[in-house]
This record gives structure tokens, C-alpha cells and sequence, in this order.
């Protein structure tokens, strides 16, 4: 369970690719909010720049941080790090758009079905890690079964080496070894009677970990970590170190390598407009390109700006009652709350004439 041929790390290229998110690459510090993103790696673009916490990559050979990293996806760019800056910046891939997503391909023939549909449920556990405290993770691996994938996977016999796999980053290549005594099941304590035996090799667990490899993580020191190797090697040998999931170290830093903060998860426009009949009036409300997170149950709170409100679902009225001499103006602004989030818009000012 290692990587092959670090030292083939190209340097990144100096051709300027548009991509959804770059990292800056100016150096800062992890919680400086004034480094921008860059929209084509060289420029300073959007000012949308944080990150998921404070904690540091500080270079991809350093074993002793929660995590750390020697390449990430933007998009189908695959960001190689030969300075050791990735503290320095994350990347990002899109996935509402299926043209960006990081593919995979099984290569060659003879594959052992059960190993396959491991694979894939690994792939969709780092899919699967969703952003936290504003932030949207962005990370999304598809399956293809032609073309020329993003990353090509082999079952082969990888005469006599012992590692049961391996990513190789100068490619972009994960190879497994067929000849390998592997026990397929997620849970090593199901499956045969006794769970998992003496000689048997635990896939899930070493699938976990060469996807972190090809996720962009390297290898750490710390027992608790999926990263930290060897991992699913027969209990005999090493002991017992299964993984059916990420590790919270492992999940800190996919969010921290993958991660883009928004101001709100929820964006609309909102708008007001009045009829008057003496001193009644009646303003119509209505919202328009309401975006909100899918599946979830949207709530709306209007403040009216004459000491009123509602929950009315848009379109809706309200009636306004002026019995003074004096014109009055009152500014209508909305809440619209979803999923935990919300966000408040000004819809207009409302003129309500007097009766002088």
C-alpha cells in the first residue's frame, strides 16, 4: 500500500488553464481570508478564499500533520506539488457539471466482480464527504467504461511484491494484485464464519487507502488514520487496522483540499409593487430565481417594515393602512431559510400616501 515513483512528480505546468476553481498561489497563511482565489492560477480572480480549518498540510512529507498532500483534482487537472505548498491552497471540482468529474476505468479483463463493486463504494465514500461550516466540498469521482479515463485502475499479479496495491502518481494509476489471498467483505467481523482469517487481506480497507493516495494525500504517522500504513494487511502481520470508512483526519482534509466557501447555500430576488385606494394600499409580493438546497423544506419570513410580518408562500399581498397626514415609505425585505441555511433579501420600499 504505497506510492510508486514519487520522485517522477512532474512540475506543474506554466500553460494557463481556465477551471472552475485554482488555488492561489501566493503564499499565505491557512486562515488568511484576504488571498483570493485565482480564476487562472496566476491572477488574483474571485475573493470566495478560505479554508476548511486552520490546520496545515505543511508539505506533503511531513508525516506528523492530521494530513497532508502532494496533488489535487480542479476539475480534470490533476495539480501535482513538487515545492511542498499545498498549505498553501486547494482545488475543486465541480460536480453539478458531469464534463468535470474525475474518472476512473477498470482496465484489462478478468476482474473479480466483488473487488469491482468495492472499488466503486469507495469512490462514493469520498464522494459522499459533504462540506461543513460554509463550505462546499467539491469532490466527485465517475465511472466510465470507454474512452481514456482520468484514473485507470488494473487488477494484476504483481509478482510477489506483498503490498496488495499501489497508486502511481506519475500516471495516475491504481494497480491491485489478483494473486493476493483478499477478504471482500466491508465488515472484516461478517462474511465467513469468524469474519475475517489470519492470511487474508482486507480490500475495502486498502482500497480507502490508495483512493486518499489518488485523492492527493500522503501517507501519516498516525495509527488512527487510513493514511497511515499498513492498512488491511492480514491481522497475523500488522494487527487488526480495518477502515470501513474515513477517518475524521481523512475527512478534515478532503474538506480542506476540496473545500470553497459560499456566502449563502440560498440566493432569489424579491419584488414589491402597490395599489392604492385612499388609504388602503396593497403591495404584491413576488421572488424569482429561487435557488435553495435540493430536498430540502423551504420556509419564508417577510418583514413588512410597519412592525408586521408573515410566512406566506410567494405570491403574496399585504394590505397597509395609513391614517395620518404624512406620506410613509416602508422597506419589505424576505427570509428564506432551507437545509440549516439562510438568507435575507430587500424586495423594495412600499409608498403609502397620507391623509392630509
Amino acid at each position: 500500500m504505497n506510492i510508486k515513483n514519487l520522485a517522477t512528480l512532474i512540475v506543474l505546468s506554466s500553460v494557463v488553464i481556465i477551471a472552475h476553481a485554482f488555488p492561489s498561489l501566493t503564499p499565505h497563511d491557512n486562515d488568511a481570508t484576504t488571498i483570493e482565489w485565482e480564476s487562472d492560477g496566476s491572477q488574483n480572480g474571485s475573493t470566495a478564499h478560505n479554508h476548511h480549518s486552520t490546520d496545515d498540510f505543511n508539505g506533503w512529507d511531513n508525516l506528523n500533520e492530521p494530513f497532508s498532500a502532494f496533488q489535487c483534482w480542479d476539475n480534470l487537472i490533476r495539480r501535482l506539488d513538487t515545492a511542498n505548498n499545498f498549505d498553501n491552497g486547494h482545488c475543486f471540482v465541480d460536480e453539478t457539471n458531469q464534463n468535470n468529474m474525475v474518472s476512473y476505468r477498470f482496465m484489462g479483463t478478468n476482474w473479480n466482480a466483488q473487488a469491482q463493486q468495492r472499488i466503486r463504494e469507495v469512490f462514493e465514500v469520498y464522494n459522499d464527504v459533504v462540506g461543513v461550516g460554509g463550505n462546499v466540498t467539491g469532490l466527485e469521482y465517475i465511472e466510465i467504461t470507454a474512452g481514456t479515463p482520468e484514473i485507470q485502475i488494473f487488477w494484476e499479479n504483481q509478482a510477489g511484491e506483498n503490498n496488495g496495491g499501489f497508486y502511481r502518481p506519475n500516471d495516475s494509476t491504481l494497480h491491485f494484485d489478483n494473486s493476493m489471498n483478499w477478504f471482500f467483505g466491508r465488515d472484516p467481523m461478517e462474511g465467513q464464519p469468524g469474519g475475517i482469517q489470519n492470511n487474508q487481506w482486507h480490500f475495502f480497507t486498502v482500497m480507502l487507502h490508495e483512493v486518499g493516495h489518488a485523492t492527493g494525500f500522503f501517507h501519516q504517522l498516525d495509527a488512527a488514520d487510513v493514511m497511515s500504513p499498513p492498512v488491511g494487511q492480514p491481522p497475523n502481520v500488522f494487527g487488526h487496522r480495518y477502515f470501513m470508512g474515513l477517518d475524521g483526519d481523512t475527512l478534515d482534509g478532503v474538506r480542506s483540499l476540496y473545500s470553497q466557501p459560499v456566502a449563502s447555500l440560498i440566493s432569489f430576488s424579491c419584488h414589491v409593487t402597490s395599489e392604492a385606494a385612499w388609504n388602503d394600499y396593497i403591495t404584491q409580493a413576488t421572488v424569482a430565481n429561487l435557488i435553495t438546497p435540493p430536498n430540502t423544506t423551504v420556509t419564508y419570513s417577510w418583514s413588512w417594515g410597519d412592525g408586521s410580518s408573515s410566512t406566506s408562500i410567494p405570491p403574496t399581498t399585504h394590505g397597509y393602512v395609513n391614517s395620518s397626514p404624512w406620506d410613509m415609505y416602508y422597506n419589505v425585505n424576505l427570509t428564506v431559510s432551507a437545509g440549516g441555511e439562510s438568507q435575507t433579501e430587500f424586495c423594495g420600499q412600499v409608498y403609502v400616501g397620507g391623509q392630509g
